[in-house]
Parts: structure tokens; sequence; C-alpha cells
């Protein structure tokens, strides 16, 4: 969940094949893409956090996020981001982007138990973060040079 601040967008779009509305969220859901520098690209089904209220709720109290799929948290500009994992049950990944959808930061966010929780800062300015199972970054090597995309109509 998001605790910080509120190119061009790379939401936009729709096609029956990459849109679908999560079970338990209601949040829209659209097909992603991690992108290597070598080449190498990973899909995932994202759940589209594009208002304040789903970046406040983001992951809280889910028992499991199966491999594949993650919560994309899309804010209006790039700026510092800041998040946490109060009320989060299942240890997550978060990769930030820019605004162009280029990696800014991968960090392991454990579920928080202490109080208060501790935050994860992007050191950087985004736009989008992306919540994963915890491991995603490690399994897929993902880091500097791998870019976002979301798919368009």
């Amino acid at each position: 969940m998001d605790t910080g601040a509120t190119g061009a967008s790379q939401i936009g779009g729709s096609s029956p094949e990459t849109e679908s509305l999560h079970p338990l969220s209601g949040l829209k859901r659209r097909q992603i893409s991690l992108e290597g520098n070598s080449g190498n690209s990973i899909k995932i089904l994202a759940e589209i956090a594009d208002e304040p209220e789903a970046h406040a709720k983001g992951l809280m109290l889910r028992e499991a996020l199966p491999e594949g799929e993650g919560m994309l948290f899309v804010f209006p500009e790039e700026s510092l981001r800041g998040f946490w994992m109060k009320n989060t049950l299942i240890p997550l990944d978060i990769i930030f982007f820019d605004a162009a959808g280029q990696w800014v930061l991968g960090v392991t966010m454990p579920p928080c138990e202490a109080d208060p929780c501790p935050g994860y800062p992007s050191q950087g300015a985004a736009k989008y973060a992306l919540e994963l199972p915890s491991g995603s970054i490690q399994q897929w090597e993902v880091g500097e040079g791998w870019k976002l995309r979301v798919e368009h109509e």
C-alpha cells in the first residue's frame, strides 16, 4: 500500500483477452509484461490500483497471491513513493518503475510484525509500483534495465 503522495501513460485501451475484474478486489486486471534487456519477457496478470482507495488498501488481508499475478499501482505523476506492509499477511516483492516504465528499484517486503511498520521507499521518482509474490525478483533476476509494459488494444 502506498504511504506517499500521489513519459506517457502506458495504461489505456482494453480488450476482452487482456482485461477482467479480480474476484476479491473488484479491480480491473490487465496483462502486463516485464521485459529484460536480453529480450526475455515475463507476463503477469495484474490488478490495476489507480485510485487513492485502491492505493491505500493494496493487498491487505490477502492470504495468497498466485504466481503470475500481482497488483500494479498507477499514480497520476512520477514522484518518490513509499509503501509499507500494515495488515498485509503475505511477503511481497515490490518493483518501482518511472513514467517511461524503466526499472527504478526492487525490494522484498516481509509482513509487518512491528508497530510502527517499516517503510519501503522507491529511492527514485516512480509512477508505477508492482507488487508480486515474494521471490519473483530473485527468480526472474529483475533489475536495472528492465521495463514495464502494459498490453493495449
